[in-house]
């Protein structure tokens, strides 16, 4: 009775199943000419209600932004900018108005 050693040694038929992992000069010319669809970059072009919405969603629930962030597929950085130019355009809007009662236009004088 010979009883093999299991996991040791393979049998010349296993070998020959095992693909060489190195290709051939024809083989890699061969890949070369396939033709590679590359993913196109889009990029995402948002729209200011879109951004400001992003900008209210995150401010509401503080704890779900990176929910938000993958599902609208976000970076933490893209949110960073949107609040960045929500709080200038809020700033500079405020500056612009200012307290106390508004000037009346000069009236036109009328000459003697």
């Amino acid at each position: 009775m010979s009883q093999k050693k299991v996991g040791m040694t393979r049998s010349r038929e296993e070998k020959e199943k095992v693909p060489n992992p190195v290709l051939s000069l024809e083989e890699i010319e061969k890949a070369e000419a396939l033709p590679v669809e590359r993913p196109s970059k889009h990029r995402r072009l948002l729209t200011a209600e879109k951004k400001f919405d992003l900008f209210a969603e995150s401010c509401r629930s503080p704890g779900r932004v990176g929910e938000m962030l993958r599902r609208e597929g976000l970076y933490h950085t893209d949110l960073a900018r949107i609040r960045a130019v929500v709080e200038e355009g809020a700033l500079a809007a405020l500056r612009s108005v200012r307290p106390g009662k508004k000037k009346k236009p000069p009236r036109a004088c009328r000459g003697p």
